[in-house]
């Protein structure tokens, strides 16, 4: 009969019910945020869909669904209150390592010490954690963009360094060069005195004025070398 068939479908209705009012109960103290919510979402529109089961049955679920629904959702948004306020917390962080490394740029000096405090900040970035991907592309944008003009001027610096390292070390080259030029004059020098000298003692001085020499030029050749191979790396 209209009745029975009424009755039924109310039982069956009431049975739906139930069996999503027991899920929601079940997700209630989840914490999988997005998958649970997605999925309580689903349990909602599968509640719409559902017959009738009688406004004191319905009602009393409902009660029981919402809940469910409430201890959920509530949870949900005390953990992103908490997460933001995190995330707030770790941006004003990041923050202040951007204001040092802008310091350090606006200072303009290179050096190892520098360059350690430096990475020491880059450190201390990874060490805070993330800020929210939000804040934390923006901040990371100024901070690397002070960490990058950093390095580009070391760069720059010790390149102007070497060159002016190589400019010396070549000076120091031609001054040792014209250093043995020099000296060789004087062996020259000393050889002919010897030879036109007719006092032995003479020529003995002269050897041994000429052992010298040589040897200062051996040891200016050896220095010039050196040079040369540092030069060379």
């Amino acid at each position: 009969t209209y009745y029975q068939e009424l009755r039924e479908k109310s039982k069956n209705a009431k049975a739906e019910k139930e069996e999503i009012v027991a899920k929601a109960q079940a997700l209630a103290e989840s914490n999988e945020w997005k998958k649970t919510a997605e999925e309580f979402n689903k349990l909602l529109d599968e509640w719409k869909k559902t017959a009738r089961a009688g406004k004191e049955i319905d009602d009393a679920l409902w009660a029981e669904f919402s809940k469910a629904r409430k201890t959920f959702f509530d949870a949900r948004e005390k953990y992103y209150k908490q997460l933001d306020a995190e995330f707030k917390k770790r941006a004003e962080a990041k923050e202040e390592l951007v204001a040092k490394a802008k310091e350090i740029v606006e200072a303009g000096k290179f050096s190892k010490d520098v360059t350690e405090e430096v990475k020491k900040l880059r450190e201390q970035w990874k060490a805070i954690g993330s800020a929210g991907k939000q804040r934390e592309d923006a901040i990371w944008e100024k901070f690397n963009g002070f960490i990058n003009q950093y390095f580009d001027g070391l760069k720059s610096v010790n390149e102007s360094r070497h060159e002016e390292w190589t400019a010396r070390m070549e000076d120091n080259i031609a001054y040792k060069k014209q250093q043995i030029e020099r000296l060789k004059r004087d062996i020259i020098r000393e050889s002919n005195n010897a030879k036109e000298s007719l006092r032995e003692s003479a020529v003995e001085e002269a050897e041994a004025v000429i052992a010298e020499k040589n040897q200062m030029i051996d040891k200016l050749t050896k220095d010039i070398e050196d040079i040369e191979a540092k030069l060379a790396k």
